[in-house]
């Protein structure tokens, strides 16, 4: 018994105790108040990691998309999800969002208006000619509600089946059926509206859920030579113009000539007629005169004998003409310290503000106070998502690395529009260097606009735009249209034409003008233009000496005249 207490004693009933001592010490540690501290600086500080990696690990990043737990959608897009491959009927909308990672994969799908641009697209004509169309943009929005079904159908890109490939089966379909002439020229300003409804056609039998807004080609490059004999036919063009203005320089000139002979042959008349009229009253005169004072005599010789003594001389010899006319009158005719702190924090806060550039994406992300200068207002952005905050001019606070700041014009601004070819209804390149539009977004329509068309919304709504309407007004006038008799007008039209757009997509746009400097055309037509104005001032010239001739003629006319009554 004593030996089996022993045992009994001796057996290890303690390790078992201090084990649960063990456990139970180390929750206690794990759980207690200064462990949950460290736990929610550490959750802190990983979340601030992994929020600050979403800023540093480019968007694109397979790396990114395959680890990342919390990711953000960019405002004007939806996110959609694959696990596996399979396409997931999950679509997030803009903001921050959490997924598996290595599992769970995530792509941002725009359903805004985007531009897609298609490159060098070859086809030939109707008569076996080669062309190239170099850029052709199509305008398209994927609807909200359809992302699901045309992913599924079609994948990603989409874009690549239903606009990419099909423009350029649609642009060689209408090559193969137009002449050169019709492609180049003719029926180039109907060439966007037909494929714009080729394209939405087939959208709407097999993917509905795709919008094509409008489509915007360019002139097709063609080779030099016959660019240079659509440069040669306009040449003759203008020859065609000075030769008419040198043909009313001669018919000036011939007018005057006739104008000149006619005064002199007039003024030979008038005087010959006046010499005529002189020389018949005179012999009139000779004749009639005797006749008329032979009654007179025997009266006069009475008058004579009778006051001979008081008369010096006879009557005969005084004057018996009155005196002259008289001129004619004239007309009138907690702390201090809590206080030191905040003032340091913002004294650095603004020394940052003051250091890094105002464009900086790394001031935009990590600066806490900011500022919107005048004439702006500031929007903002939280996980890729707008929202709908809009503040006025002046400094205010945001959330480091969460919240994206940037500030939006709302007062004019001039949009430079630089470099924008196109070809004349002749087949004549030209090129504008310079259009300015003047425009202003409406402060009420903020956060519409870039909610739908991004902040570069007059990419979109200016400088595309601006591009396709000089295209399309050029290529349905000629060059003299164009370069001279319309020039007036260009910048009307494309007033109207950007404001009819965006009055129908983007109200909160308003294009108050726009400025339209001569475009630059090729050195020898820019010759005969130079020397038609010639032939056209002389025109003015001739003009001028006519006018001087003529008054000179009527001027030898009333001279001749006035002598030829003086002498009579």
């Amino acid at each position: 018994m004593d030996l089996e207490q022993q045992r009994t004693g001796a057996s290890p009933s303690r390790p078992p105790a201090r084990a649960e001592g063990d456990f139970t010490s180390t929750s206690a540690m794990l759980f207690s108040p200064r462990s949950a501290i460290l736990w929610s600086v550490l959750f802190s500080f990983v979340s601030f990691i992994a929020i600050f990696s979403m800023d540093l690990v480019p968007s694109s990043s397979k790396l990114k998309n395959s680890l990342s737990i919390l990711h953000q959608v960019p405002e004007g897009h939806v996110g959609v999800y694959f696990r596996g491959g399979a396409l997931l009927k999950t679509v997030t909308d803009p903001g921050f969002h959490l997924k598996m990672p290595l599992i769970t994969h995530f792509e941002p799908i725009q359903v805004t208006l985007k531009t897609d641009l298609v490159r060098d697209i070859p086809c030939g004509t109707k008569g076996g000619f080669m062309i190239k169309f170099e850029k052709i943009e199509v305008v398209n929005r994927l609807h909200k509600d359809y992302v699901y079904e045309t992913l599924r159908d079609y994948g990603v890109q989409y874009g690549n089946t239903w606009i990419y490939d099909n423009i350029l089966h649609e642009i060689i379909q209408f090559c193969s059926v137009h002449s050169f002439q019709q492609v180049y020229i003719d029926m180039f300003d109907q060439i966007g509206e037909k494929m714009k409804d080729a394209l939405q056609a087939d959208c709407n039998r097999y993917v509905p859920g795709i919008q094509i807004i409008s489509v915007r080609v360019t002139k097709p490059s063609i080779p030099d030579s016959i660019r240079r004999n659509f440069e040669q036919m306009e040449k003759e063009r203008t020859k065609v113009l000075v030769a008419v203005e040198r043909q009313r320089v001669a018919e000036k000139e011939a007018e005057t000539r006739k104008k000149i002979a006619i005064s002199e042959a007039e003024k030979n008349v008038l005087v010959s007629k006046i010499q005529m009229e002189q020389k018949l009253m005179e012999k009139d005169t000779v004749t009639s005169e005797k006749d008329r004072w032979d009654w007179l005599y025997p009266i006069v010789e009475k008058i004579l004998i009778r006051h001979a003594s008081r008369l010096d001389k006879p009557p005969w010899m005084h004057s018996s003409r009155a005196a002259g006319p008289q001129p004619r009158p004239q007309a009138p005719g907690g702390g201090d310290f809590t206080a030191i702190v905040t003032v340091l924090l913002s004294f650095i806060a603004i020394f940052i503000m003051i250091l890094v550039p105002s464009s900086s994406t790394l001031k935009s992300s990590l600066s806490i106070l900011h500022q919107v200068p005048e004439g702006h207002v500031g929007v903002y952005w939280r996980g890729g998502a707008l929202l709908k905050t809009i503040t006025d001019p002046g400094f205010h606070l945001k959330m480091p690395l969460i919240t994206h700041f940037e500030p939006t014009q709302v007062t004019l601004q001039t949009d430079l529009v630089r470099d924008i070819p196109c070809g004349t209804k002749g087949g004549v390149m030209i090129n504008f260097e310079k259009i300015e539009v003047v425009n202003r977004l409406h402060k009420d329509y903020v956060y519409e606009t870039l909610r739908d068309y991004g902040v570069q919304y007059d990419n979109t709504w200016i400088y595309d735009k601006i591009h396709h309407e000089i295209n399309q007004f050029c290529s349905v006038h000629s060059l003299q249209q164009v370069y001279i008799d319309m020039f007036d007008q260009i910048d009307e039209k494309m007033k109207d034409a950007l404001q009819a757009d965006c009055t129908r997509y983007a109200p909160g746009i308003q294009i108050i003008s726009v400025r339209v400097t001569k475009p630059s055309i090729p050195d020898t037509i820019r010759r005969n233009f130079v020397q038609m104005e010639e032939e056209r001032t002389k025109v003015l010239i001739a003009v001028e000496r006519q006018r001087v001739a003529e008054k000179e003629a009527e001027t030898h006319k009333k001279i001749a005249i006035s002598e030829a009554e003086k002498n009579a």
